[in-house]
């Protein structure tokens, strides 16, 4: 399911003229949110939320200011209390395997800032971007 789409401006990219770290994470955090989402969290429910707890971040392939960007997202596990999520960053232009990002993100209650377990829509929908084995064993989301 792809979660975000943009752009690698030149304002974003640093000294060494690609896409500075930082802003690949923070594509990556815009992606989740929209994972976690799709998921079935709503943000305007301020009594739950999802902390991130491990964060693993690969490059691939260097990203040149101007680049088109997309993110696609699955779910790698389900938790009690937690998702474990994967995100590929492609080239919009051309597909090519930029850098792929997983996540640990644990449901809260906000309130007594614990763990949660997660709910049955939320487990539900998450099942549902498990990924095709197939396609993961190539290197890409299904």
């Amino acid at each position: 399911m792809e979660t975000y789409r943009g752009v690698a401006h030149p304002w974003l990219c640093d000294a060494m003229g690609h896409l500075n770290t930082r802003h690949y994470l923070a594509m990556f955090d815009d992606a989740l949110h929209h994972y976690v989402s799709c998921c079935g969290h709503s943000f305007g429910n301020s009594a739950r939320g999802f902390a991130d707890v491990s964060i693993s971040l690969v490059l691939r392939s260097e990203v040149k200011p101007g680049s088109l960007l997309t993110i696609r997202s699955e779910t790698l596990k389900i938790g009690r209390t937690s998702l474990s999520s994967r995100h590929w960053m492609s080239d919009a232009e051309n597909g090519e395997a930029r850098a792929v990002c997983e996540i640990v993100s644990v449901y809260l209650d906000m309130v007594e800032r614990q763990p949660t377990p997660l709910t049955a829509t939320i487990v539900a929908a998450a099942r549902s971007l498990l990924p095709d084995v197939q396609a993961t064993e190539a290197g890409g989301p299904r």
